[in-house]
């Protein structure tokens, strides 16, 4: 009964840690990223809404307007393509740790404490 119960209790650990980690990885990416497209240092929100104007932008020949530190920000078509490119490359980078992180806690030899240390920065 004690082995059942360990089973369960890492079972129910694994999915909760594996929660944990999806919804940091969607924190992450919905934090944004810093880019010096038009100034240095500028803060880009890449939420699925900004990430929409910035595909819009990049394909308009007269690009559009950016949510850029805090505010709506003309980019022309060159600029709006470099930041969704940049966007999508941040996005892929987060997706690639969470999916790291996942099959790391697929792992069927971890102990709930193992589990526990993983955070979205920790090294496996």
């Amino acid at each position: 009964m004690i082995i059942v119960n360990k089973t369960k209790e890492i079972g129910d650990c694994k999915c909760k840690k594996a929660t944990e980690i999806r919804n940091e990885c969607q924190s992450r990416i919905n934090a944004g990223f810093i880019a010096s497209v038009t100034f240095p240092d500028a803060n880009y929100r890449n939420d699925r809404d900004q990430q929409q104007k910035m595909r819009e932008a990049a394909e308009s020949t007269g690009g559009g307007y950016i949510w850029m530190n805090e505010d709506f920000t003309k980019h022309t078509q060159a600029q709006s393509q470099q930041v969704y490119s940049l966007s999508k490359l941040e996005k892929e980078a987060h997706f690639i740790r969470n999916a790291q992180k996942q099959e790391y806690l697929q792992n069927p030899d971890l102990t709930v404490e193992q589990i526990n240390a993983v955070t979205w920065d920790s090294v496996e």
